[in-house]
């Protein structure tokens, strides 16, 4: 009998994986759905391709998971636990001596198993994944300004406007033709003509300066009052094979540096930036943190759940009792949320453990009332044909 009752407790963690990925797969579906209309946006934007796109979908993935993990660790064990107690199968093994410390002891497994990989998706998976769609999406609208595109784009840079047309001879050595509109002092302003753009050099600091080569400019006065447009000299005309009119490409297209809203960041660059370098301001760093470190915990909590809530489903709670552990499950993610903003001035490892105190008291609740309603855990409760 302790033997059917160890192929039984494997038996229950097969059927709660199984079941979990379909419901993960179901909520990063609908998850998916809801993100195309951004996503479109974002292609569209930046003049992207399908291959971009479809990257783009697949990194979107690890944003959610945090979130689905704990939905579908819940959802999956207690529909595998609710079969098993239907099947008079626990109802056996109780009579064999087997309590309910025997089926918690595997969940609080799965729990921990499930606990981590939740860190370590939302701690390292996820802000690489959302640094990775910025810079597919920046490429994209690079190669658009280079290369060029069916139709031409504006870009307008502070006190500057720039137009790159369509590329008129694909084959062409010449990169991109680029019209530049700029002040050049009061009552003038100065229209640049340049044959190709190409980057001059790598990246300094986030600032990678455009190279402007055929270049001719004409400088046009619009107010007449100003003493500098009485002066019309030969030096409001100018024109050579190639030049740098201190256009930085990071004007044209900003990309802000990997982190900079800490959402980027690995949990231990977050704790160090924040600790070590200022790089990241309190407030931001304790935010991100306890949102994931709550989140995680979030699966600590949802296999009890799911327990306890078998306990409670009867024929009259059958449509009830999932949904409401649900609602507890988010409302213990709406706590963790309040806890950060009110204490976002204190210590990141104070905030953590507050957390893990709370996700410990609450599935030591969950436990206690599983063996309160043992019987309810261990007989059959549903009407059976």
């Amino acid at each position: 009998m302790a033997d059917y009752g160890t192929l039984r407790i494997r038996q229950f963690l097969r059927d709660s994986l199984r079941l979990g990925l379909f419901v993960m797969l179901l909520v990063e579906a609908v998850f998916l759905s809801e993100r195309f209309p951004m996503v479109f946006r974002d292609v569209l934007r930046n003049h992207a391709g399908l291959p971009e796109a479809l990257v783009i979908y697949a990194l979107a993935v690890p944003q959610i998971f945090d979130l689905s993990l704990p939905m579908a660790l819940l959802v999956a064990t207690y529909m595998a636990v609710l079969q098993m107690r239907e099947n008079r199968e626990l109802l056996v093994l109780g009579a064999a001596g087997m309590g309910p410390w025997h089926l918690i002891a595997p969940g609080i497994a799965m729990a921990m198993m499930a606990c981590v990989t939740s860190l370590f998706v939302s701690g390292i998976v996820n802000p690489f994944s959302l640094y990775a769609q910025r810079a597919i999406l920046f490429k994209a609208e690079y190669k658009a300004l280079t290369v060029g595109r069916s139709t031409g784009q504006f870009y307008f840079l502070n006190d500057r406007v720039m137009f790159a047309p369509r590329q008129s001879d694909p084959g062409s050595h010449l990169k991109r033709n680029v019209f530049i509109r700029e002040p050049d002092g009061p009552g003038r302003f100065r229209v640049i003509l340049a044959g190709s753009a190409h980057v001059a050099g790598g990246e300094v600091n986030g600032y990678i300066p455009l190279k402007l080569d055929d270049v001719a400019w004409r400088v046009f006065c619009f107010d007449p009052t100003v003493s500098a447009c009485a002066d019309d000299s030969e030096a409001a005309t100018f024109s050579a094979q190639s030049t740098d009119q201190n256009v930085v490409l990071s004007d044209v297209l900003p990309f802000a540096a990997r982190g900079y809203d800490g959402t980027e960041l690995t949990s231990v660059e977050l704790a160090l930036a924040g600790h070590h370098t200022g790089q990241i301001a309190p407030d931001t760093q304790i935010k991100v943190l306890g949102e994931r470190i709550g989140r995680g915990l979030l699966c600590v909590m949802a296999p009890m759940l799911a327990i306890i809530s078998v306990c409670l489903t009867t024929r009259r709670t059958l449509y009830l009792a999932l949904p409401a552990a649900c609602i507890v499950l988010m409302s213990f993610n709406v706590s963790t949320e309040w806890i950060i903003r009110f204490m976002d001035n204190g210590h990141a490892g104070a905030i953590s453990a507050v957390l893990l105190t709370l996700a410990g008291v609450g599935a030591a609740v969950c436990a206690m009332l599983v063996r309160w309603q043992q019987d309810a855990l261990f007989r059959p409760q549903l009407a059976r044909a």
